[in-house]
């Protein structure tokens, strides 16, 4: 059975805390990395990015991008509502805001 390609209606709009072009994303994929993000420091705490990258990998289908790639972007989009924040370090890492 094949499958319809998401609608304009199915993406999300993920923006970036320091630019101003948002990128579009398939609306179900963003649902499951943002899901896996937050379940991963809720349960874990603070993360760097390869920490949260291994937590998450596993439930990201990625399809034609990486699962990292998926991941870092759906990041930046949660630190630009607020629902993340950055905690200086280095390497930096990022926690529930």
């Amino acid at each position: 059975m094949l499958q319809t390609p998401p609608t304009e209606a199915d993406r999300v709009l993920a923006l970036h805390p320091f630019k101003d072009q948002p990128v579009r994303l398939r609306g179900d994929r963003y649902a499951v990395a943002r899901e896996a993000i937050l379940d991963a420091l809720r349960q874990r705490g603070p993360l760097t990015l390869d920490a949260l990258v291994e937590a998450t990998a596993e439930r990201i289908d990625p399809g034609v991008c990486t699962a990292q790639w998926y991941v870092r972007t759906v990041k930046l989009d949660l630190e630009a509502r607020g629902v993340l924040a950055r905690v200086n370090s280095r390497p930096h890492r990022v926690r529930l805001a």
